[in-house]
């Protein structure tokens, strides 16, 4: 045999050897995620009004209450592990709701040693008025809203998956958010064992306080997680 015929055949061998590993390269472990469940903020925040005109003694407060909620749903598809040990899946918010108003309440009489001229300008008239809320787009379009489960400590934490947030509001005494953070019952080694065709599951209630300082109530989320190994 002529030696660059054999010089060619070598070439070809060592090429389908080298390209051989990569044609049975394992496949990435898909997952499919389910979600269902409901999600609640419910918060107050009180602070101090506005100070009486001059000549007036009295005080008055605002009140911002804010709340949203949304149904949740799950989402047909399945994803690999990303990067961070994270699950990446979609859920679907049912029936959204937001709100946020602001009210005062106060009390105002003039000043018996510097009265004004107009007894009238101490009479406090309360005001209220609803801020506006809205859910974003990506959180309630029918593919539905991009949600992840983060390793942490053993267990899975649960949270919308980006950064600009799920709601947007004008009223920034309050921390306008639903979805946030809540660590589940899910464990990581459960998921990691899982046989190709296997599921294992995890429910539960987590109760997030508010993260502005001297605000009442929280969040609820309501949650049942299922996860299915599917490759």
């Amino acid at each position: 045999m002529p030696s660059r015929i054999r010089s060619t055949l070598l070439l070809v061998a060592v090429a389908v050897a080298g390209c051989a590993p990569m044609a049975w390269a394992a496949k990435p472990k898909l997952y499919r995620v389910s979600l269902s469940g409901d999600v609640r903020n419910e918060q107050t925040f009180e602070r101090e009004g506005d100070p009486p005109p001059l000549g007036c003694i009295g005080s008055s407060t605002v009140t911002h209450h804010f709340v949203a909620s949304a149904g949740l749903s799950a989402r047909p598809g399945a994803s690999p592990i990303v990067s961070y040990g994270r699950l990446r899946f979609r859920a679907l918010l049912t029936s959204p709701t937001v709100s946020s108003t602001t009210s005062s309440a106060g009390s105002w009489a003039p000043d018996p040693y510097l009265p004004p001229d107009d007894p009238s300008a101490c009479t406090f008239k309360p005001e209220s008025r609803a801020l506006r809320c809205s859910f974003a787009s990506e959180a309630t379009r029918p593919s539905g809203a991009e949600l992840a489960l983060y390793p942490k400590s053993g267990t899975y934490e649960l949270y919308y998956n980006r950064a600009a947030g799920m709601i947007a509001c004008d009223d920034e005494e309050v921390d306008a958010s639903l979805l946030n953070p809540a660590t589940t019952k899910l464990r990581v080694s459960a998921v990691k064992k899982l046989a190709r065709g296997k599921s294992t599951s995890a429910s539960g209630s987590v109760a997030t306080p508010p993260r502005v300082p001297g605000a009442t109530g929280g969040e609820t989320l309501h949650y049942t997680l299922r996860i299915e190994r599917v490759r």
